[in-house]
């Protein structure tokens, strides 16, 4: 436990670059599945809130199963 009177100092700072791939996307049934698991969120109102992003032009919206969509992690 440090006294409020301590110092720390600070001795070396190593940076390091990584590349870390972005997750697979979700296809509908699986975004469905997973705004259900975390949000409680019914099929049709993953469906509608979907839809309303894609209005706004905000997301791509899926137009058949496949496993590029976006992620809402």
């Amino acid at each position: 436990m440090l006294r409020s009177q301590s110092q720390l100092k600070v001795e070396s700072v190593a940076r390091k670059v990584t590349h870390t791939s972005p997750p697979l996307l979700y296809d509908l049934t699986a975004l469905q599945k997973e705004a259900n698991r975390r949000h409680g969120f019914s099929a049709d109102k993953t469906l509608s809130i979907a839809q309303s992003l894609y209005e706004k032009k905000i997301t791509t919206y899926p137009r058949k199963r496949f496993q590029n969509f976006i992620s809402f992690r």
